[in-house]
């Protein structure tokens, strides 16, 4: 496993965590080509509570215009890694 593909395994993680505590799903439930929208229990408000646990736990910010580009798990881990690598990693 390259060191990017570790950065996304960790940042896929810490998505289904703050979508599981959100959403009050099982982690195994959540999968990364899963809709966000389509997720049990989603909904704007539940959503953008994920990406604020997302953003205090890594200590970052996410751009608003690529959190609604976000389609999929996978699409919101691949923000959260990138912008991990722009900052250095979590503060």
């Amino acid at each position: 496993m390259t060191t990017s593909d570790h950065g996304l395994a960790d940042a896929l993680d810490a998505v289904r965590d703050a979508l599981s505590q959100q959403l009050r799903l099982a982690k195994d439930q959540i999968e990364p080509g899963e809709r966000l929208d389509l997720l049990p229990n989603a909904d704007s408000v539940r959503l953008m509570r994920a990406v604020n646990a997302l953003e205090r736990r890594f200590d970052i910010e996410l751009d608003d215009t690529a959190i609604r580009k976000a389609e999929t798990v996978a699409d919101l881990a691949r923000l959260v890694r990138s912008e991990l690598a722009a900052t250095g990693g979590p503060r």
